[in-house]
């Protein structure tokens, strides 16, 4: 699937994903008793849209990674702004610095920094994009930490729910996780979300906001092909990718 390959790449390129300051003012309690379940409820609302092969997930976000680069003390940003689509084991990624086509069986990676291209054949285990690997969170990772916070807040025009979770101890230590924060729109919607990693680890905060969730019942993004979004019937690189390194694994295009 994309994921893993998608999560590698990022992590050297891209150190993708979490949260830039909002203007917050005001705020009315919510039962803590209801919190965790609303957060579940929103999670899974993104989550199944993005596994869903009935429709096609299209989201819009922009991530940003915090982290200390060994031997350095200086905290450096890293800021992505990507586009998917997906449905069932197809899918499309795109950001300024890369783009990545699924078909359910090969992935067609372009690195545009390093302008280079990689074909290779998806594993079984590469069957779809599976969002609870992309953001990096399981359902027990969110039982598991402590409510800190649950509040709504005004943000700009809109009020959202503010969740935080919180993790110290052997659990902190396991996941290396300090805290979770998230933010619920109307409809339950997931609109942002932060991780906070252990004070030692090099990356220190992730974040990502959703600009655009939606489901689709057509798209032209998603390959039907994936080598065909980079190679030609002949096997050469389309016009597009002139002077493009190629990796290709898996042959030409038939």
């Amino acid at each position: 699937m994309i994921n893993s390959f998608f999560l590698s790449r990022c992590r050297v390129h891209l150190h993708l994903l979490l949260v830039a300051s909002m203007g917050l003012c005001g705020f009315t309690p919510v039962a803590p008793s209801d919190c965790k379940q609303q957060l579940l409820t929103a999670y899974h609302k993104l989550t199944d849209t993005q596994n869903s092969a009935k429709t096609i997930a299209h989201l819009q976000f922009t991530s940003t990674t915090y982290s200390v680069p060994p031997g350095q003390r200086t905290e450096k940003a890293a800021v992505v702004h990507g586009e998917i689509y997906t449905q069932g084991n197809r899918g499309y990624f795109t950001s300024k610095e890369m783009s990545v086509w699924q078909d359910g069986r090969y992935v067609a990676a372009v690195l545009h920094t390093q302008r280079t291209i990689l074909l290779t054949r998806a594993t079984p285990a590469q069957s779809g994009m599976n969002p609870t690997r992309l953001f990096m969170l399981r359902d027990s990772v969110i039982q598991l930490g402590t409510l800190q916070q649950c509040q709504r807040e005004l943000v700009g025009q809109q009020q959202q729910q503010h969740v935080q979770l919180g993790y110290s101890g052997v659990l902190a230590s396991r996941l290396q996780l300090k805290a979770l924060d998230f933010w619920l729109g109307p409809q339950n919607t997931l609109r942002k979300m932060s991780i906070q990693y252990a004070p030692t680890a090099t990356i220190r905060r992730v974040t990502l906001d959703f600009q655009l969730q939606e489901r689709l019942t057509a798209s032209s993004k998603l390959p039907v092909d994936a080598r065909t979004q980079v190679l030609n019937s002949q096997g050469a690189l389309l016009p597009a990718y002139q002077g493009y390194r190629l990796v290709n694994q898996i042959g030409p295009a038939h």
